[in-house]
């Protein structure tokens, strides 16, 4: 599975597992594939921003505890931005306002760790107007990498000890 590559059709979370036997089907897998651990915690980043369901609920909980749950929160809220549409584009600018004033503007009540550059760029983007799709992806980008590169390689490593993940490998 190269960059960009779509999780197996197996590993899709059920709705009828419970979320721990869910997760581990998808890691096990995601690993059954070759996907190396840095790639499986990108991809379960992806799934638990894709679906309201056991792989979300799963990440968040690991992200609570890790006190990094509003990068999560943040993901899904740049997801939802890119499905707003609006009788008019006064819509979709207040949407993208809302996300900037909970997560990216200085002492937001969920900020994510933003480099300078990248706040000041979505910031004049919002304050301009220029609200298209891509107006969160650089944003979204770094905290997507930051998170499975800091946060979800535990979660990976302590699913994959796990027996059962371990017989699906």
């Amino acid at each position: 599975m190269g960059a960009g590559a779509s999780t197996p059709r197996k590993a899709q979370p059920d709705g009828d597992a419970d979320d721990e036997t869910a997760v581990r089907a998808i890691l096990g897998e995601l690993g059954g594939c070759g996907v190396p651990p840095m790639g499986i915690a990108a991809e379960s980043l992806r799934l638990a921003v894709a679906s309201d369901g056991p792989m979300r609920n799963k990440v968040r909980s690991h992200l609570e505890a890790r006190r990094c749950a509003a990068g999560l929160d943040f993901l899904v809220a740049v997801d939802d931005y890119k499905h707003t549409r609006g009788p008019d584009a006064d819509a979709v600018r207040d949407r993208a306002r809302e996300v900037h004033e909970r997560f990216i503007s200085i002492d937001a009540p969920a900020e994510v760790t933003l480099p300078r550059r990248v706040r000041d760029a979505v910031a004049h983007k919002i304050s301009s107007g220029v609200v298209g799709d891509d107006v969160f992806a650089a944003a979204a980008a770094y905290v997507s990498k930051a998170l499975a590169r800091d946060a979800l390689g535990d979660f990976v490593s302590a699913h994959r000890d796990d027996s059962l993940l371990l017989a699906s490998l």
